[in-house]
């Protein structure tokens, strides 16, 4: 018989368990999208989460984002109406959800808004529900109430004039509008609200512009000053970067508030969006838990950003009037009937049906419209009409105009996405060309070198015409370097010509870079280039930098400077072909030409400083301030390179003809600090012991004597905290624990902050605390005490203490096959009752019949609230009856004892090479952290009266298979103390 408290604590492992794997297998706001119909209900309802009851609010916000993404075939959108309809009271008002039996205000706005989506825009007995809303005015408080018998507010008031707005009742006259607004002016303080109900501030604030444009309020004069209490509210710093708080006092940061807070700058007049981190604010949204509500007010807030256009993934194409080629690449071939088409997909990757799409065409000065149609065949948008290119030339722009309408947002607005696609129209081109050297053919895209003849013949044509010798044109070619810089030029006159085209060019020896050589044919008329072709090699030759110079550095010493100073390098870059003749470039181009100084770390880059012409010369200069971070300290690397136009990057190697510096060595400068700890501030006791659980607060600054500022860490710096212990040697060995995050005041930087969990991982015994600053290749920077007299490096004595304890239950389950004997062993671990979450454990499963026997060992699952869980897996023909113990161990204290073991090993092995007594080393004492006795009968078990084929999967991923198990021991809750 099987015990019911084993049955139930299985049961709670299984839920949770499986409740953890899949809410991990779906998060974020795009998985909610996807997965739309997961969150309906049979009765035609959505709900929030699986766990709710089916509501007006998760229906709103369901058909919102089936609406925003056109995917209302994804849903059973025939349930939703008769859902709502059941959820209408006698007052003609809306309750959210069946058990509620009296209506509310916001129910109704949900409603109304459900109907909207679902295509119902003339609401049923829509004036008996304007009659029911026009009650729950408030002619005391001059504010609608959210529901009757309740004080009126901003927010009912808010959502009572929306709701009258999609009813299309204009009955609010003007003496209420009055009233209202002048109740309103009331709560203004400055330029914003102040409420004081206790509700988000952030959200009030909202409210007020919306009911204040209502009623008439003038923000237009002021509306910069409006919108900056909104973009004030936006987190600059930390884990919720990009966020809105929702109180004055900025402690809270909630989804709701965010999307109220970018709502508000729509609704002021003027353009405000752009004022506010987009980019921050769409990786806010990205990572929310997987339920509605979030969901939807994660895209409400970035529905009127240019986040928006990224949800969708466009593309335009063309379909032509015939079976020839009449578009290649960007260019449109003269003569070519072509027809626009548009395809609009969401992130679920289907075709959005519910858009409206028009397109301009611009030509030549002159525009023609059209208005794309839905193509239900091919999920496409397409013109109605083919567009003629006979007899153009030019410049040739579609721009797609998208709209969407989503009521959510607003009546008055739409939701747009501006697509541009600009072609070419001009000739059909195709050139041949031939490359010898030393009577050796090199191909396009080779590599050639000097004294390299190039020919090439050139046929144009239109769609209709295959060779055009003549016209109104002239045929250009150009030589160009690799900075896109021409070295020749030649032009034939189309007005003139009668015979095929054809071009010559010798590459001599001369002053151009390495990288590409480029040769382009352009057709040009009185309007422009129409028409190009380009056709590269490669020109591989050695390049240099010569005359380097560190300003104000003595000539033969390494550079040296303090945080705050410039580093100023002047060189001279030049081409070196046959490595003898330096062949520096024309000093006019070298506003064309990009040539960068990198200063590196020994394994990262940490600059790339682009070099200024100095005029009148082939020099450049590099300018570079020394940045007040731990990235900046010590020795960095100085290399130069050049950057073709195509973005190829050439490395220039250092060289000197006069010897002033060693060619061969790299070039580096130093920057010299001396970093204290200062205005340290933590909880650690007096008497330094601190006990598992603790949570250590440190807060300090970091200052250089040398340059007397401030360091922060940099985008590769930062500073940590680390625990020095002794071993058995006596050496130091270090533990790293956290590293510090940034702390503002006003956007300005303030502190440094480390919060340290003292979990279950940190060595217990005395130890010291100390801060590591790291360079960018991780190098250690000496950190000093600060605020005493002697040099003294930054260290806190602790001992980390207290007794870890343990509570835990033991169960045998065995797979029906039945070849296996699972053992499951799920515990807590806790500390002064303060739980110990993360600790890294491993569990080691022992036969103790007679010696003590290691059978397996498997790492400890960990999971939330301090819940862990060791489970084996071990073949049946491995387990026999008998005593079993299962011992579970840190995975630093399995550590120490294997550095004490080697420790051992080297002193013994030594001792006996130098024919020494061998002494005794002593063992670390290594001891469990729990230790569970068995007694398993393998041949036996009784039947669990519940299917648990997913708990195989989830616990032990053995297959979707039957489970039989058996209790061996359960032994009472017991707690076992870590000496």
């Amino acid at each position: 018989m099987i015990q019911r408290q084993t049955i139930v604590l299985l049961l709670l492992l299984f839920c949770f368990l499986t409740q953890g794997f899949l809410v991990g297998r779906k998060s974020g706001f795009n998985s909610v999208v996807s997965s739309l119909s997961d969150f309906q209900n049979s009765n035609g309802g959505f709900q929030l989460t699986k766990s709710d009851p089916p509501s007006l609010e998760a229906t709103s916000y369901a058909l919102f984002l089936s609406s925003l993404f056109g995917s209302r075939d994804k849903i059973n959108q025939g349930a939703v109406i008769p859902f709502i309809e059941s959820l209408k009271r006698s007052d003609s008002g809306y309750a959210n959800t069946q058990e509620q039996t009296t209506s509310d205000l916001i129910s109704t706005k949900y409603a109304l808004l459900s109907y909207h989506h679902a295509g119902e825009v003339a609401t049923p007995k829509s004036s008996a529900l304007s009659s029911f809303i026009q009650q729950l005015y408030d002619s005391k408080s001059k504010f609608f109430v959210p529901k009757a018998g309740a004080k009126g507010d901003i927010k009912a008031t808010a959502l009572a004039l929306q709701c009258l707005q999609l009813l299309n009742d204009d009955r609010t006259g003007a003496s209420l509008k009055n009233e209202i607004k002048a109740n309103l002016e009331k709560f203004k303080k400055d330029y914003s609200f102040d409420f004081k109900d206790g509700r988000s501030a952030t959200s009030d604030n909202y409210y007020g512009i919306v009911v204040g444009k209502f009623v008439g309020i003038d923000f237009d004069a002021n509306s910069d000053r409006w919108a900056q209490y909104f973009v004030s509210k936006q987190v600059l710093h930390g884990k919720n970067k990009g966020g809105f708080y929702a109180d004055d006092k900025n402690t809270e940061v909630t989804l709701e508030s965010t999307w109220h807070a970018v709502a508000a700058l729509v609704e002021l007049p003027g353009n405000h969006i752009d004022k506010i981190d987009l980019k921050s604010l769409n990786d806010y949204v990205s990572n929310i838990p997987h339920n509605l509500r979030d969901a939807a007010y994660a895209y409400l807030a970035i529905a009127n950003t240019k986040a928006f256009e990224k949800l969708f993934n466009i593309e335009t194409s063309y379909e032509v009037l015939s079976n020839r080629p009449g578009i290649v690449g960007d260019r449109v071939i003269q003569g070519t009937q072509l027809k626009p088409v548009i395809t609009v997909k969401s992130l679920l990757g289907t075709a959005h049906a519910g858009l409206d799409i028009s397109l301009t065409i611009y030509q030549g000065g002159s525009s023609e419209s059209q208005k794309l149609q839905w193509n239900q065949e091919t999920q496409q948008y397409v013109a109605p009409e083919f567009y003629l290119t006979e007899g153009k030339l030019g410049n040739l722009t579609f721009a797609y105009h998208i709209k969407h309408f989503v009521v959510d947002l607003g009546l008055e607005k739409s939701l747009s996405i501006e697509k541009t696609d600009v072609k070419t129209i001009g000739y059909a081109i195709t050139v041949t060309s031939e490359a010898t050297l030393a009577g050796k053919i090199i191909e396009a895209d080779q590599v050639v070198g000097f004294g390299t003849n190039f020919q090439f013949s050139v046929e144009l044509g239109t769609f209709s015409s295959t060779n055009l010798l003549s016209g109104d044109f002239d045929l250009i070619f150009s030589v160009l370097d690799s900075s896109g810089i021409p070295i020749y030029s030649e032009t034939q006159d189309g007005r003139t010509n009668k015979a095929p085209f054809h071009f010559k060019y010798s590459l001599t020896p001369s002053n151009i870079p390495s990288g590409n050589l480029g040769f382009r044919f352009d057709v040009k008329n009185a309007k422009g280039v129409h028409t190009s072709h380009y056709i590269s090699y490669k020109l591989d030759i050695k390049m240099i930098a010569t005359d380097i110079v560190f300003e104000n550095v003595a000539t033969g010493r390494t550079p040296e400077y303090k945080i705050g100073d410039q580093v100023i390098v002047k060189l001279t870059p030049a081409a070196f072909p046959d490595l003898s003749t330096v062949r520096t470039f024309d000093p006019k181009t070298l506003s064309e030409r990009s040539f960068y100084m990198d200063v590196s770390s020994p394994i990262s880059r940490l600059h790339s400083i682009k070099g200024s012409p100095i005029d009148g010369t082939s020099s450049y200069r590099f300018v570079l301030p020394i940045s007040s971070t731990f990235e900046s300290i010590g020795t960095n690397i100085v290399t130069f390179r050049y950057q073709t136009s195509t973005e190829e990057d050439i490395l220039l190697s250092p060289f000197d003809p006069n010897g002033a510096y060693d060619d061969s060595e790299e070039l580096k400068f130093v920057v010299n600090a001396e970093l204290n700890v200062v205005n340290f501030n933590h909880n650690i006791p007096k008497e330094k012991l601190v006990l598992y659980g603790t949570h250590l607060d440190l807060r300090f600054k970091i200052k250089d004597t040398v340059s007397n500022q401030f360091i922060w860490s940099g985008a590769l710096s930062n500073v940590s905290l680390s625990l020095k212990y002794d071993n058995a040697s006596r050496a130091i060995k270090s533990t790293l624990l956290k590293s510090a995050e940034l702390v503002y005041e006003k956007a300005a930087l303030k502190e440094f902050r480390i919060v340290w969990n003292v979990d279950a991982n940190a060595h217990k015994g005395s130890g010291n605390l100390e801060l590591v600053a790291h360079g960018a290749d991780n190098r250690a920077i000496p950190l000093y005490k600060g605020e005493v007299k002697e040099k003294t490096l930054f260290s806190i004595p602790i001992i980390v203490g207290g007794d870890i304890t343990s509570e835990t239950r033991v169960y045998e389950v065995t797979v029906e096959s039945p070849d296996k004997v699972v053992l499951v062993v799920p515990f807590r671990l806790s500390c002064q009752n303060k739980t110990l979450p993360d600790a890294y454990l491993q569990a080691i499963l022992f036969n103790t019949d007679a010696a003590e026997v290691e059978i397996a060992r498997v790492p400890v699952a960990r999971f939330t609230d301090a819940q862990y869980q060791a489970s084996w897996a071990i073949p049946r023909s491995e387990i026999k009856s008998g005593k079993y113990a299962v011992k579970v161990f840190r995975d630093v204290d399995l550590q120490r004892a294997a550095e004490y073991a080697a420790i051992k090993r080297q002193q013994q092995a030594a001792q006996k090479r130098k024919g020494e007594k061998e002494t005794t080393v002593p063992d670390f004492n290594l001891e469990p952290l729990l230790t569970l006795e068995l007694y398993l009968h393998p041949d036996s078990f009784s039947q669990l009266p519940v299917r648990t084929e997913f708990l195989v999967v989830v616990l032990l991923l053995l297959g979707f298979v039957g489970i039989s198990f058996k209790k061996a021991q359960i032994e009472a809750p017991k707690k076992k103390k870590k000496n």
